[in-house]
């Protein structure tokens, strides 16, 4: 089963499927490998938000799903929040972030914002 089709079975849909136009409105989509992951990673955490301690847990429970690694996962997403901060929406990131910076979000930091949205 594809990565999109797994994520999609996995979740709520209705949260999967606002998350999805949420980055795709961030200028992001599918053709990238960080995309699925960012997903995947944030609705895991909008499950369980002790899990925020320990973005580890989520990166390695993230990658054994995909059957990669968990630093490739942290890569992939770290990817996609520069690509939206450099080429996408960077207002509307920031927005969602509730405040300006002068770099983009960490891995970290992108997963907690997108988690932390009440979609």
């Amino acid at each position: 089963m594809e990565t999109r089709e797994r994520i999609q079975t996995t979740y709520d849909p209705a949260e999967w499927e606002s998350l999805e136009t949420l980055l795709f409105c961030l200028g992001v989509n599918w053709s990238y490998r960080g995309f699925g992951l960012a997903l995947e990673a944030a609705l895991m955490l909008k499950r369980d938000n002790s899990l925020k301690s320990c973005m580890k847990i989520i990166y390695i429970d993230v990658a054994k799903k995909n059957r990669t690694g968990g630093e490739n996962v942290r890569r992939d997403i770290t990817t996609l929040a520069r690509v939206i901060w450099r080429d996408g929406n960077r207002e509307r990131l920031e927005e969602m972030a509730g405040k300006r910076s002068d770099r983009p979000p960490t891995c970290r930091e992108f997963i907690g914002i997108l988690a932390d949205l009440n979609l």
